[in-house]
C-alpha cells in the first residue's frame, strides 16, 4: 500500500525551499543518537524524550498519536525503515526529493538537538574526580535553535574560500555613510524590519558575518524575529551552510 506523507503540523510556518542533500546516512545517525541505552532498539520512550526537544508544548494525546502514525508495524519499536517514512524520505532511491519543507525542517532540527543532546550527556558523564582541562575562553553565539555554541573566528583565507565576506560592526548604532552591507548587519542586530526589506531588494548578499562570527540570519534568529529570519534565507544561495555556519567554525577549532 502507497504510504501517505505525515499530516502537516499545526500551527507551524512554512520554511523557504529546503536543500535536499539529506541522505540514508543522516537518518541512520538520528536513530543512533535516538538509542539512548544502545541496546538497538529505539522505544517509544526514547523517541518521546528527543522528540519534545524540539516541540516542547506538545501535549501526551499529540504525541501518542504521532507515534502512532510512525510505528507502522506497531512492535513499539521504530527502525530506519519508519522514520524515513514519517519524513518522507524515499529509501527505494529517490531520497529526500519526496520530503515537504517543512519536513526537512524538522528532520534538521531533530538532528541537531540530538546531537547537542548527546554532547551534553558526555560532559556529564565525565567523573568527578578527574574533570577536563578548561578549555580557553572562546566567545559564543547563540544559533538558530537557541543554543550558545563556541564561535572560532576563521582566517580571511578560510572565510573567503566559504565565500563570506566580514565587515566590522559600528561603535554606535548611527547608520550614515556606512556600508549598505554594514546597515544590514546593524539592521539584523535591531530588528528593523524596514531597513531590512529595503537592503535586501537592493540584491546584497547575506552571506556575511561581523567581527563576532554571526550572519544576519542568526542576529535575527537571536532575537526571535522568525519573519525576517526567512526573508533573508531566501537571499542565500547557501542555505544549510549558513544555517550551520557558527557550528562549522567552532568546528575549525583544534
Amino acid at each position: 500500500a502507497t504510504e501517505c506523507p505525515p499530516p502537516q503540523r499545526q500551527g507551524v510556518v512554512s520554511m523557504p525551499a529546503a536543500p535536499r542533500d539529506i541522505s540514508e546516512e543522516d537518518f541512520r545517525e538520528i536513530l543512533a543518537h535516538l538509542d539512548k541505552d544502545s541496546d538497538g532498539v529505539v522505544t517509544k520512550d526514547e523517541f518521546r524524550m528527543a522528540y519534545l526537544l524540539i516541540r516542547p508544548e506538545m501535549e501526551a494525546a499529540e504525541f501518542e498519536g504521532l507515534w502512532a502514525s510512525m510505528d507502522a508495524d506497531g512492535n513499539g519499536e521504530l527502525d530506519l525503515k519508519e522514520l524515513a517514512a514519517y519524513y518522507g524520505f524515499d529509501m527505494g532511491g529517490f531520497g529526500a526529493h519526496g520530503m515537504s519543507d517543512e519536513q526537512i525542517w524538522e528532520m534538521l532540527k531533530l538532528q541537531d538537538a540530538l546531537v547537542e543532546a548527546r554532547r551534553a550527556d558526555e560532559v556529564q558523564k565525565q567523573p568527578a574526580e578527574a574533570p577536563a582541562a578548561p578549555a580557553p575562553a572562546r566567545r559564543t553565539s547563540r544559533g538558530l535553535d537557541g543554543v550558545r555554541r563556541p564561535v572560532t573566528i576563521l582566517s580571511e583565507s578560510e572565510r573567503k574560500a566559504a565565500g563570506v565576506t566580514a565587515y566590522k560592526m559600528p561603535a554606535s548604532v548611527g547608520r550614515e555613510g556606512l556600508d549598505a552591507h554594514v546597515r544590514l548587519l546593524v539592521a539584523s542586530e535591531l530588528g528593523d524590519a524596514r531597513a531590512i526589506d529595503e537592503l535586501i531588494s537592493q540584491n546584497l548578499s547575506v552571506r556575511i558575518e561581523d567581527e563576532k562570527g554571526e550572519m544576519p540570519l542568526h542576529k535575527l534568529a537571536r532575537g526571535g524575529k522568525e519573519k525576517l529570519l526567512r526573508a533573508v534565507l531566501v537571499q542565500s544561495d547557501s542555505k544549510l551552510v549558513d544555517l550551520n555556519w557558527q557550528d562549522k567554525q567552532a568546528a575549525t577549532s583544534s
